[in-house]
């Protein structure tokens, strides 16, 4: 019984030790190298590089191996073995786009080579910490950043010269470290029960996946247009914006995704725990949004304005997280028409808001935070939760004010 509580609470703990340092990496990070162009890269590389990890892993592998149209057993192995290869792809794509901007001299193509490698290598860890949370254990995936992590801090810590050198050795230490988890994993076979046990078919007319996939695509592809057109705003934008988004993921992953799987599996039979855990989880994001705000209003008052998109971007984000993985569970998955229109029509916005002169950082905070409260909003009332949706709904129209509003 001891070994079961302990087991209970490794997650949170988990969670929380991977946050703490892959925050405390990004702020040593910046007090070496500042918010440059360096940093850009690598942030900017590094996120596209997980793009086809969350929109095939997450998005449709994962959902599948909790909904009642499982995946098929071939489908899981053509995933597993091409999405490596094109995360890395979107490494590239990525480079290519920030020449074509100016934005990518040659002392950085380190950074590049580094980041195809990680991308790669990140992607086949991903697999197998999904495969065991869809069983039931989280640790995985609460832990999954800890090696890299605590690896990447080791090497910012290093006397070398130049931000370049720097940034390269941290990202080499990312995929270093990332090849010693996956060796781990493979030889413990995690993951591995939750792919040896799926169907070798499904009924004629099934067309899971491919909702699954959609929504996944159009909203983390979605997402990447967003984040893309911070490369057209001064150097550092991009750096900033990833730093929030870091903290709203981080917050997420804490309070939401180390606890999630122990409420809603493969075995679970009612929402309403779910639900309980989001109205809990609204209190905390409020408190956590006002420290924000409190902290933007003594310390640096231009900073306001983004430190309240930020605040309501947790509230938005804590919604969908649970809403999301809520869904998966008890909704059908052709739900995914019910949110599939909001990535797109808020990326549209983002591109047309890029003509205004006064386009900024907190246009794009808004963004971010619209997608989420959004796609919150509308999985919970379909999942007939009204007052949770109402209060991820409130969300919405404040943030679509502050938008307009960082735009005059």
């Amino acid at each position: 019984m001891a070994g079961k509580r302990w087991g209970n609470a490794l997650a949170p703990i988990l969670s929380v030790a991977s946050q703490g340092i892959g925050v405390g990496q990004l702020i040593l990070l910046l007090a070496r190298v500042g918010a440059n162009d360096a940093t850009d890269v690598y942030l900017y590389l590094f996120n596209m590089g997980m793009l086809p990890t969350q929109i095939v892993t997450v998005g449709v592998v994962f959902p599948m191996l909790l909904n009642r149209e499982r995946i098929t057993a071939r489908l899981a192995r053509l995933i597993r073995r091409w999405i490596p290869f094109v995360g890395s792809g979107f490494v590239l794509l990525a480079a290519f786009w920030m020449a074509l901007n100016g934005r990518l001299e040659e002392l950085l193509l380190p950074i590049v080579a580094a980041s195809v490698v990680n991308a790669f290598l990140q992607a086949r860890v991903w697999i197998r910490a999904i495969g065991a949370e869809a069983a039931g254990d989280p640790n995985w995936i609460s832990g999954i950043a800890i090696p890299a992590n605590v690896l990447a801090v080791g090497a910012l810590l290093l006397p070398l010269p130049t931000p370049e050198l720097l940034i390269f050795a941290m990202v080499s230490a990312l995929a270093v470290a990332n090849l010693g988890l996956l060796v781990f994993m493979t030889v413990r076979k995690v993951g591995d029960k939750s792919f040896s046990e799926l169907p070798v078919s499904r009924l004629q007319g099934s067309r899971a996946e491919t909702w699954f996939l959609t929504k996944a695509g159009v909203s983390y592809g979605g997402l990447a247009v967003i984040q893309s057109m911070a490369v057209l705003l001064p150097p550092a934008v991009l750096t900033i914006l990833s730093v929030a988004a870091k903290i709203v993921a981080s917050l997420v992953a804490t309070f939401v995704n180390a606890v999630m799987p122990r409420v809603i599996h493969r075995e679970s039979s009612s929402l309403r725990p779910s639900m309980r855990f989001l109205s809990f989880l609204y209190i905390g994001a409020a408190v956590v949004g006002a420290g924000i705000v409190g902290f933007a209003a003594v310390f640096g008052g231009e900073l306001l304005l983004p430190a309240v998109c930020v605040a309501l971007w947790v509230v938005g984000a804590v919604a969908n997280s649970v809403a999301q993985r809520t869904a998966y569970r008890f909704l059908p998955p052709n739900a995914s028409r019910i949110t599939i229109s909001i990535v797109p029509i808020v990326a549209v916005l983002t591109v047309a808001s890029t003509l205004s002169p006064n386009f900024q950082l907190a246009t794009l905070l808004c963004a971010y935070a619209a997608v989420d409260a959004s796609t919150g909003a509308l999985l919970l009332a379909a999942l007939k939760e009204k007052l949770n949706a109402v209060v991820a709904g409130m969300a919405v129209i404040a943030i679509s004010c502050l938008w307009v509003l960082s735009l005059l």
